[in-house]
């Protein structure tokens, strides 16, 4: 049960699940978002007296090579170069 004043979801369950803590290793954490991906997009803009210099866009997909081909992300081409500098590290 949520505490008075904590968010709440719309069907009542809590936000946040304060359950007991876990302790996860780096590898796993690793593991974790090499399985599922994340997406990072952001954007900046570097001004000096109110005239923008510089602007940087970003878009960076971080998954593993075999998630990234089973939903659809990795192209063909891309897969197979992949696959061959998978083979000139080993």
């Amino acid at each position: 049960m949520a505490s008075e004043g904590s968010p709440n979801l719309q069907d009542g369950s809590p936000l946040v699940d304060r359950g007991p803590a876990e302790h996860i290793s780096l590898c796993e954490t690793l593991d974790r978002v090499l399985n599922k991906g994340v997406v990072i997009h952001g954007d900046l803009t570097i001004s000096v007296a109110n005239v923008d210099l510089i602007y940087l866009g970003l878009r960076l997909l971080l998954a593993s090579v075999e998630t990234a081909h089973e939903t659809g992300i990795l192209h063909f081409g891309a897969r197979d170069q992949a696959q061959m500098h998978a083979g000139m590290r080993q």
